[in-house]
């Protein structure tokens, strides 16, 4: 019974990870003949290092041996316990060794303590990483450095050229990358069932590309209808088509074929319309408070980058903080280039 408890927590604690990080798998539904070969590295020969040892109690130096292989399963293994957790984090600090740093850069995830994560994720020699480790630090350092150059980035864009990485995290790698060909291919081979609002985000950037729009609008109203998607994201996808929609004159075929056939999609679409309407008025007039009192509940995945750089300038102009400091880090993660993050603090005297 211990054990199967154990694992439920175990599930609960990846759960989280992957909504937060995305480190799930896509399912490649693609014939086999369409598929190119990807060669995903395995950890084998995984061992839980905790077995030999009373982790309660024992002295936890043996941890400093730990092989790359047997990271995963003796995460498993200290999540479990709170308290087992909490002692590894505690009592080896001083430790060397890249596996057992990114154990516990992997444990302090675990207590949402993400600042400290990427400190121990960055203790691991990045040339040691196996390929199937990099994301979560990659994505770590993206969210919590916008801006600074991401030291997890070059091997991982390797690892996703080279055919080494599952086609979602491929995909991901490459929109951010700037690959965007590649990473509407590797779209192509994922199964909507597990992508996540951050698979969102990334095709309102590829909509934004005047060359690609036409092909990611088909793939995003292709995931929509397939009936893959999570229900929680099929209303955000509208959402998402919708923004593109506003935001460019050329309509693509596939948005307009989604919008002459799909009466949720033309009621969402017009909704949105009018909302983008709204809070132009609200900008130009100055109604600072209605803009901000209108989006307040919106999650940033269904606000147009237009939208997001208005209500940065609304919060600074009304010294809204909370608002301001929401607003301008959505604004600085997708518009990460050092003169957008030089220039966003400039808008703090107002807030003084």
């Amino acid at each position: 019974m211990k054990h199967r408890s154990s694992i439920w927590v175990f599930l609960l604690v990846v759960g989280v990870l992957l909504a937060w990080y995305g480190l799930g798998r896509g399912v490649n539904l693609a014939p086999a003949s369409a598929r190119p070969p990807v060669q995903v590295q395995n950890v084998t020969a995984a061992r839980n290092q905790l077995l030999a040892l009373n982790p309660r109690q024992d002295d936890l130096a043996s941890l400093a041996q730990l092989d790359w292989g047997d990271v995963t399963v003796t995460a498993e293994a200290a999540m479990a316990d709170a308290f087992v957790r909490d002692r590894i984090l505690a009592e080896t600090g001083a430790l060397k060794g890249g596996p057992l740093a990114y154990l516990r850069g992997l444990l302090y995830l675990a207590r949402a303590e993400p600042a400290k994560a990427l400190a121990e994720f960055s203790r691991a020699p990045i040339a040691e990483l196996p390929v199937n480790l990099l994301y979560a630090p990659y994505r770590l350092a993206g969210d919590l450095r916008p801006g600074v150059e991401n030291p997890f980035a070059a091997p991982l864009v390797q690892a996703a050229q080279a055919g080494k990485l599952e086609p979602l995290l491929t995909a991901r790698v490459l929109v951010v990358a700037a690959e965007m060909k590649n990473a509407l291919e590797a779209y192509m081979r994922t199964d909507p069932a597990k992508w996540s609002s951050y698979d969102l985000r990334l095709f309102g950037l590829m909509l934004a590309h005047e060359g690609h729009r036409g092909a990611a609008a088909a793939v995003l109203e292709a995931a929509y209808r397939g009936g893959r998607l999570p229900e929680r994201l099929r209303s955000p996808t509208l959402a998402t088509l919708g923004a593109a929609l506003q935001s460019n004159r050329t309509v693509p075929p596939a948005l307009r074929e989604l919008v002459q056939t799909d009466p949720q999609a033309r009621a969402l679409f017009v909704a949105g319309a009018e909302k983008l309407f709204a809070a132009r008025l609200h900008f130009l007039k100055g109604e600072d408070a209605a803009l901000l009192a209108d989006y307040a509940r919106t999650d940033a995945v269904e606000t147009t980058d237009e939208v997001v750089l208005m209500l940065t300038l609304a919060s600074a102009r009304r010294a809204d903080r909370d608002a301001f400091t929401r607003w301008s880090a959505e604004l600085a993660r997708r518009y990460p280039q050092p003169e957008i993050i030089t220039w966003i603090p400039s808008l703090l005297p107002a807030l003084k």
